[in-house]
């Protein structure tokens, strides 16, 4: 529980393992998300669970369309 929103937020991955690294997918609540994922503030104030899909593909994109962040380095 954060203490300071009084709110929970929890973080799950499905595949985790050697070399599955690289995020294929984000849900947050449930829901696809799709442009390049970051944590922003709101996630930690309203509290959320967000699931992360990873693989081991190192070609693999997660956000798509032209709202989407650029990949990190």
């Amino acid at each position: 529980m954060n203490p300071v929103f009084g709110t929970t937020t929890a973080i799950k991955s499905t595949n985790f393992g050697e070399g599955n690294i690289h995020v294929k997918g984000v849900k947050v609540d449930g829901e696809m998300y799709k442009l390049n994922f970051y944590l922003e503030c709101d996630i930690f104030e309203r509290g959320a669970v967000v699931e992360l899909e990873l693989t081991d593909d190192v070609n693999i994109t997660c956000g798509d369309g032209s709202k989407a962040l650029p990949l990190s380095p």
